[in-house]
């Protein structure tokens, strides 16, 4: 009995890790900093956190201070910034009209190139998006030469 129970919790485990191994998806914030190097301005409320406009306004307006520029919401993965895009534009202008925001893939941000951003806030949701895709999207926004603000984790 005792050597059955053993048996059973150690196959247990390994197919626990083999699972966890195999799932190509992002677990949680902290791994996304770790993939991208970037800093995580706003966790999923699974994390204690939310995903806050005012966060992502915030940012822009400290970091664009004096100047006016661009603040661009590049979903990773295909996540759609729509919505986000919406509030983070309607918080900013409060604080700061002459910023505009944008929002889109990084197809969407190249294929701009009549809009000179200045800072870029990638936007990525956990269990969805693929680490390899972050860690892409991160190093191609290091090519850019824009200004990387942060990361937003759903």
């Amino acid at each position: 009995m005792v050597g059955a129970l053993f048996i059973t919790v150690l196959l247990g485990s390994v197919a626990g890790m083999v699972v966890e191994g195999v799932d190509p998806t992002l677990r949680d914030a902290d791994e996304a900093m770790r993939l991208s190097e970037l800093a995580v301005l706003s966790r999923p409320a699974a994390e204690g956190g939310s995903v806050s406009p005012e966060l992502a306004a915030l940012a822009a307006a400290q970091r664009l201070a004096g100047q006016a520029g661009v603040l661009w919401l590049v979903g990773v993965d295909g996540e759609d910034v729509s919505d986000l895009k919406a509030k983070v534009s309607a918080r900013l202008a409060a604080l700061r009209s002459e910023l505009q925001v944008a929002g889109g893939s990084f197809e969407d941000f190249f294929a701009a190139s009549n809009l000179s951003p200045t800072l870029v806030l990638l936007v990525a949701r956990r269990g969805r998006t693929r680490r390899a895709s972050l860690k892409d999207a991160a190093r191609l926004l290091q090519g850019t030469g824009h200004a990387a603000g942060g990361l937003l984790v759903r």
